[in-house]
């Protein structure tokens, strides 16, 4: 009973290790900057036109929002992006950390035929304190 016991904690032990060597890691797979913090998805359609997700996409630009703040929409080829900011505030009565102020973030949608990819980078938070 004890040497089947070894057996298959042997056999796990040498599948995990063995997994664990297996995997890889490309370039693209490590991030650009230690600073830098970006969000990225590619989102599939049916059988959708660049240039009907492009329009799509400056429409959603221009749309305004009570929830959040839009600037700086371009357009450019297939891309369209903006800053957005919105405002921040804890939500228990006496927080430990007060991080009452806003985060900024610079938002790409990319269109090809059938799929968009939208990008998120440049985060911040600005305190008001």
């Amino acid at each position: 009973m004890i040497k089947i016991i070894k057996i298959v904690f042997a056999l796990l032990f040498t599948f995990s290790a063995n997994s664990l060597i297996s995997q890889s890691h490309s370039e693209s797979d490590a991030p650009a900057k230690k600073d830098e913090t970006k969000v990225s998805e590619v989102i599939s359609t049916d059988s959708v036109s660049s240039s009907e997700l492009l329009k799509r996409a400056v429409h959603w630009v221009k749309l305004e929002s009570t929830l959040y703040g839009k600037t700086g929409g371009i357009t450019t080829g297939s891309k369209a992006e903006c800053l957005i900011t919105f405002r921040v505030k804890p939500k228990e009565l006496n927080p430990q950390c007060d991080y009452t102020g806003k985060i900024t973030m610079k938002v790409i949608i990319e269109c090809k035929d059938s799929k968009y990819r939208y990008t998120i980078t440049h985060i911040q938070h600005i305190s008001a304190n």
